[in-house]
Parts: C-alpha cells; sequence; structure tokens
C-alpha cells in the first residue's frame, strides 16, 4: 500500500526540516567537526539507519578518517582511525565501501558484510553491530570531500530508491560542508588580519615611541650635555638608575629616574667590578643580562662602540625582559648618542692634548723661536710657567692592560689618568705625550703630589 498524502507531507516536512538545519548550521558559530556530526545524525534520523560516520580524506587523500558520526562508540571511532584505517585504494579486492565511493563518485553498498569475505572490518563490525553498510560520496562543484557512510543492525537490501535518496542528502551536506569550511576559513583569516592590526598598531605606537625617545635624546646631545645629560635622559626613560663607565671600570656618569647622582653613590656599584669580568668586550654583544651567580642581583649591560671599539659602558639594574622593547630601544639610541658625545668630547681632549704636546716639546727643545712665545702659549692652556716645575717620566707597562684580547693604547690610558689628576689641581700641571712616555711637569708650590699619578 502507497503513503497517503498527508504521511508523503510528514515525510517532506521532515526531510525540509533537516535540510534547514543543515543551514542553521553552516551560519551558526559551530565548528566544522560539530557539522558533519549533525550531518551523521540527521542520516540516522531522515533514513533510519542505526548509525551513520562522515569519513575525509588525509591531507595527502590516502586515508579516509571518521571526523563525524552518531550512534557509532569512541572506542569503534579510535579503532577505525588508528589501527584499521580506511585505505583510498585503486578497485583491488576486499576495498572498503567508502573508499569506492570516495574514489568513483557512485553509492556503493553491502547488504550483508558477513557474506562479503573480502571485507576487512568484520571484527569491528560485529563489536560496533552492525551488518550492512551503504558509502555515497559527499560531492560538490565536481570534486569528492568525503563519503556518508551510514550502517544497519540488520541484514538489509539498499533500494535504488533509498541509494538515491541518501545520495540527495549527501549532496546537501557536501554543500554544507563546503560551506562551513569556508566561513571557517573566513573565520580564521578575519582573526588572522585582526590579530596583524592589531600588532600594526603596536608597531605604529612603538615606532612613535621610538620617534620620541630619539628625539628627547637628539635634543639632549644638540645641548651639549654630554654623557651626564644621557645618563639622565635614559635614567628618566627607563625609570631606573643609569651608569655609565669607561673601558677600565672608571665611572663617567650616573643618573637616577629624578636626576643625577654622584657615581660613588650609585646603588650596586660595588658589585659592577665582579660582573665586569663575566663580558666580552666585544662590540658586538649588544645589549646582555649579567648577574654574580644564579641568585645574584640582575643588571643590564650594553657597550657604547666608537670606531669598532668599546669606549664605554652602560650598567642598568634589573632584567632585560622588564625593559621591554622600548626600553631596550632606548638603550640603542643612548648608546649611540654616547658615543657621539665621546667622538664630540674625544675630538676637543685631541685637539687640548696636541696643543699640550706642542708645548712641551718646544719647551725641551729649547727652540729659541719657540721659547719666545712658550709663557704666553702655556697661559692660555692655563699653566704658568713662571713657577717652578718637577719634571714627571711615566711609562706603562703591560700590567695596565686587563684584557690581552683588547686593543688598549696604554699611552692614553697613562696620559688619560694623570689628566684625571692634574685637573684637580691648581696651578694646573701640564702633561703631555713625549716618544713612548708621558711627561708631566708639575708646578712646585701647588699641592703635594699624589704618589699614583
Amino acid at each position: 500500500m502507497g503513503k497517503s498524502a498527508a504521511d508523503r507531507h510528514a515525510e517532506l516536512r521532515t526531510w525540509l526540516g533537516g535540510v534547514a538545519e543543515l543551514a542553521e548550521a553552516v551560519t551558526g558559530a559551530g565548528s566544522v567537526r560539530s557539522l558533519l556530526d549533525l550531518v551523521a545524525k540527521t542520516a540516522c534520523r531522515l533514513m533510519g539507519y542505526d548509525f551513520c560516520a562522515v569519513l575525509l580524506p588525509d591531507s595527502r587523500r590516502e586515508v579516509l578518517a571518521i571526523q563525524g558520526a552518531c550512534g557509532l562508540s569512541s572506542t569503534y571511532i579510535a579503532g577505525v582511525n588508528a589501527q584499521h584505517p580506511v585505505r583510498i585504494g585503486s578497485g583491488h579486492p576486499g576495498e572498503a565501501p567508502s573508499s569506492r565511493a570516495f574514489r568513483t563518485g557512485r553509492a556503493v553498498a553491502l547488504s550483508d558484510i558477513a557474506a562479503e569475505t573480502d571485507y576487512a572490518w568484520g571484527g569491528v563490525a560485529d563489536e560496533q553491530g552492525y551488518r550492512s553498510i551503504i558509502a555515497v560520496p559527499l560531492t560538490t562543484t565536481g570534486s569528492c570531500l568525503g563519503t556518508l557512510t551510514c550502517y544497519r543492525a540488520e541484514v538489509h537490501r539498499f533500494s535504488d530508491d533509498e541509494q538515491e535518496l541518501l545520495t540527495t542528502l549527501a549532496n546537501q551536506a557536501a554543500i554544507a560542508i563546503e560551506t562551513a569550511r569556508l566561513r571557517e576559513r573566513e573565520r580564521r583569516t578575519i582573526g588572522e588580519l585582526r590579530q596583524l592590526n592589531d600588532s600594526l598598531r603596536e608597531q605604529h605606537a612603538l615606532l612613535q615611541r621610538t620617534g620620541d625617545i630619539h628625539r628627547q635624546l637628539t635634543e639632549m646631545a644638540l645641548r651639549g650635555e654630554g654623557v651626564d645629560g644621557v645618563a639622565r635622559a635614559l635614567a628618566a626613560l627607563l625609570g631606573r638608575p643609569v651608569l655609565f663607565e669607561d673601558p677600565y671600570g672608571s665611572p663617567l656618569a650616573a643618573a637616577g629616574p629624578d636626576g643625577a647622582v654622584p657615581c660613588d653613590r650609585f646603588d650596586g656599584i660595588e658589585h659592577i667590578a665582579t660582573l665586569r669580568r663575566s663580558i666580552t668586550h666585544d662590540p658586538g654583544t649588544g645589549t646582555v643580562e649579567v648577574r654574580a651567580g644564579a641568585a645574584g642581583r640582575p643588571w643590564v649591560t650594553s657597550p657604547v662602540v666608537l670606531d669598532k671599539d668599546v669606549v664605554a659602558r652602560m650598567w642598568i639594574p634589573g632584567e632585560s625582559a622588564e625593559l621591554g622593547p622600548l626600553g631596550r630601544r632606548a638603550i640603542e639610541h643612548a648608546a649611540v648618542v654616547a658615543a657621539l658625545e665621546m667622538l664630540r668630547g674625544r675630538t676637543a681632549v685631541e685637539v687640548e692634548w696636541r696643543l699640550r704636546g706642542e708645548l712641551l716639546t718646544d719647551l725641551l727643545a729649547q727652540s729659541p723661536a719657540a721659547l719666545a712665545t712658550i709663557v704666553a702659549r702655556a697661559g692660555r692652556l692655563g699653566h704658568d710657567l713662571h713657577r717652578p716645575h718637577a719634571v714627571l717620566v711615566v711609562r706603562a707597562d703591560s700590567a695596565l692592560e686587563p684584557d690581552p684580547n683588547r686593543r688598549v693604547d696604554a699611552q692614553r690610558q697613562v696620559l688619560s689618568a694623570v689628566h684625571a689628576v692634574a685637573s684637580g689641581q691648581s696651578p694646573r700641571p701640564l702633561a703631555a705625550r713625549h716618544g713612548d712616555d708621558v711627561v708631566v711637569l708639575w708646578p712646585l708650590d701647588g699641592p703635594a703630589v699624589d704618589g699614583s699619578a
């Protein structure tokens, strides 16, 4: 007896409701995996199957794996996917119905798997409890996405009408799956674009802040505030104390977040001597974090490089990670500006040393022409040659070089040390290079000469 009109209308409404549910799932926020489960569930409900599965190929299109299911146990799914995978064959005997349907694009049905001697999944079929199976391709736009594979617990002959109806459902499901994949890719792309946009905003803000840092340090350099000014500006930018020292460990400048501080009162300066021995003087080392022992206080240090030589070094207490990208940029900019300040100071010192060297050479040579103006020339440099002077001759030895791998001008080091002592004396002593030695004319009626000079 045929179905009544009411039954046909009810069946049609059920089918339309199932297809509408698939379409609604596509437009919702669910994942592709949840849609695959819904496809299997819809096939069970509309066609009266006991179990259903959606199988999709792997990236190399060698194996079909169960990605969505209804009624199948997790043990069965894991067993098929891991231990008895459905390999995509080429028509060989024993090829799985799902593989054949995927490969040929046509429905494949087995009414009784127990009668199929080549069926390799009989063991797991018994465990799950099915006797008949049908697989139809999930086809869209000429390509096969996978298969919709359905099972009955009893022996069942799949009629042509049933196969055609299930194929129609599979086609609708394939459209839904493809659309869901596109939407998922869209969401992923939108998320990536948002992340990229956020990253660009952060980079733009970082560039703006970096520009502000560069401008502050450049303005300080234009005002000629020297390394002291660099230390003050960097300490204010970082909110941390900053110490500059020369390559030999002598402090050059120190500052805290609120302004300059005396170098000898810089917090932690007594530990830097130990840390200094643990770092390399290679200009290429850049900004690094060091600490004295595993539990020691961390310090960030960065070289100031001029003409491939380390001419100074910065010390900042705290961990490098806490500085962030802006802090590290500030240190890099400060190192460049400090190098320029030291170049400017070095140029002035070189001119001053050259003039004093010429003065000392003329004085020792006793040239009549030079002696006529030598007192006036000395006066312009702050020296009073009318006073009696003691003559000191200093020569550097290898003990002044703390690191044999460093390129050290020992004579310059001695001259710098002498000038550091002499700058605090009045009348001012005259010190200059003469051959391989440093010659010092020390006023006898001035303050007592320190023996370490």
